[in-house]
């Protein structure tokens, strides 16, 4: 089985880069020989260029109106993100490629991947390959109070997507688990 992970969204904060590498340290600890694990790093190409000036310049914009000089946003290095989830020493395949679903779409069919685990972020109903979303934790639910309207609804929208686009889901319990419509209805309330 070729399993693919792809890091966009984990590799901006620490939690995320603790999460990949304990993920992909454990699949590569199976030593199973149908195994193969590929490790997905969005660090070059034209749309993750032209995204990281478009967050830059909205941050330098957003400061400038509002009079505060702030720290423009910035992001890790790819040594710092290569060392940190074990390129040079952990025995799993490491693809640098560009940012969006089309780009990881291309290298799953070139490496025929099975499957995709831990996305951080929803690849759409459509997208080629099964995948399985990560959900980071539901902090806005527990502490409401910490998070504006339109942020808690922005959360509702992505959870949504994230338990209803994928097109399985699997979990532990037997033989039929509503998990995934469970968390559905419980998001499309909001």
């Amino acid at each position: 089985m070729k399993i693919g992970i792809p890091c966009a969204g984990f590799i901006g904060w620490a939690g995320g880069i603790d999460q990949l590498r304990i993920t992909i340290e454990s699949l590569v600890a199976l030593e199973e020989s149908d195994l193969e694990v590929h490790v997905i790093v969005p660090d070059r190409g034209s749309i993750l260029f032209v995204r990281n000036i478009m967050s830059r310049m909205r941050v330098f914009l957003s400061n400038g109106l509002r009079g505060k000089s702030r720290a423009l946003p910035g992001k890790p290095s790819t040594r710092f993100i290569a060392e940190s989830l074990g390129e040079e020493r952990i025995a799993a395949h490491f693809h640098h490629i560009d940012m969006g679903a089309r780009a990881l779409a291309a290298l799953c069919r070139k490496h025929r991947l099975d499957v995709l685990v831990l996305s951080g972020f929803p690849l759409g109903p459509n997208f080629p390959f099964p995948w399985v979303g990560y959900i980071d934790d539901f902090q806005y639910k527990y502490y409401p109070d910490y998070y504006d309207p339109t942020a808690r609804a922005k959360r509702d929208r992505f959870m949504a997507r994230m338990v209803s686009e994928p097109r399985r889901s699997s979990c532990f319990r037997r033989p039929r688990c509503t998990t995934q419509s469970a968390m559905c209805r419980a998001f499309a309330r909001n």
